[in-house]
């Protein structure tokens, strides 16, 4: 799911997955909320990772 919100969204991605969280939590949805929280995690270590042919 990071990736796809990376592709689809790409720098706007945590905006996108802020207001995700935001919606399912607004309509009680802890369990909807919590997996985007998860899918935060992993977009922050995907957008965090070394991309191929850029020098870090």
């Amino acid at each position: 799911m990071a990736l796809w919100v990376e592709t689809n969204h790409g720098d706007r991605g945590p905006s996108y997955i802020a207001g995700q969280i935001e919606r399912l939590a607004l309509q009680g949805d802890d369990a909807g909320a919590a997996m985007w929280r998860s899918v935060a995690e992993r977009f922050e270590q995907l957008i965090r990772m070394p991309k191929p042919g850029r020098i870090s």
